[in-house]
């Protein structure tokens, strides 16, 4: 039997034909997924965090839709318009809506948020954190409608 150029190139298409339809009937369905983007409860805006204390980071989880792309959770600081490179928690579930982290040493502010990934990266409204020690006089960072809150009597 003689192969021609033409038989050869006739038969190789042939073959690649076959096997482009068979790799689509043998394809897997693709589910839908969507992204969860849910709104972050806790902090509250204006909200004052301490150095070192245990505070609670709370989210919405009602209606989450059915499939979600990326179910592992991770929270990071926000600073004014920059996310900083501070996890604060990790490997939760993002349904579980809720989670506590210790307030990390930063330099006191006023514009921080709390970023919640999972599938998707939004942030809450802005807080402040500040050192123990510091009090309405010594932090002209702290808004000032939430001064009262901090008193000697509750920093350690």
């Amino acid at each position: 039997m003689k192969f021609t150029t033409r038989t050869l190139l006739a038969f190789f298409t042939t073959l690649a034909s076959s096997l482009t339809m068979l790799s689509f009937t043998n394809a897997l369905p693709i589910e839908a997924r969507d992204v969860f983007v849910p709104r972050i409860l806790t902090p509250t805006d204006g909200e004052i965090w301490l150095v070192g204390q245990l505070h609670t980071i709370t989210w919405n989880v009602t209606n989450a839709p059915a499939q979600i792309t990326n179910p592992v959770g991770k929270i990071m600081l926000r600073k004014g318009n920059r996310t900083l490179n501070v996890t604060l928690a990790e490997n939760f579930d993002i349904l579980s809506g809720i989670t506590t982290v210790t307030v990390p040493d930063v330099c006191p502010g006023h514009d921080y948020r709390v970023v919640l990934f999972g599938d998707s990266g939004n942030w809450g409204p802005e807080f402040s954190i500040i050192m123990a020690g510091y009090g309405a006089l010594e932090e002209p960072m702290v808004k000032q409608d939430h001064i009262s809150m901090i008193t000697h009597d509750n920093v350690d």
